[in-house]
């Protein structure tokens, strides 16, 4: 019983952080996540983060930035990726982005467990 207590207690603190959840349940595809569509953002590697949120505007409505920071993600390449973790409209999501030279910004929206 008391194992299961610190399990229960440890888990719930170690995914205090919505980023740090997703990159764990990311990195439990073993890739698979970064295939299918995505919006090609032709903007150069120095964009700001407005310029990229201007850019993806149609996906989400008045978002603001509580927390950025850089992720590397197991199964992801060795590349980091910014994370950004917002608050919109529709309620609080998660904006991975990398710049991929000639190709621009690939990105994805994700919703927080």
């Amino acid at each position: 019983m008391r194992l299961l207590l610190i399990f229960i207690l440890l888990n719930g603190l170690a995914w205090a952080d919505p980023v740090d959840h997703l990159v764990h349940r990311l990195s439990e595809s073993h890739g698979l996540w970064v295939n299918g569509l995505f919006p090609k953002l032709e903007l150069p590697a120095n964009a700001s983060n407005q310029q990229l949120l201007a850019a993806l505007a149609s996906y989400a409505r008045n978002p603001k930035v509580v927390s950025e920071r850089e992720v590397v993600i197991p199964g992801g390449g060795e590349r980091p990726y910014r994370a950004l973790l917002l608050e919109t409209d529709e309620g609080t999501r998660i904006l991975l982005l990398q710049h991929q030279g000639p190709v621009g910004w690939w990105s994805r929206f994700y919703a927080p467990d």
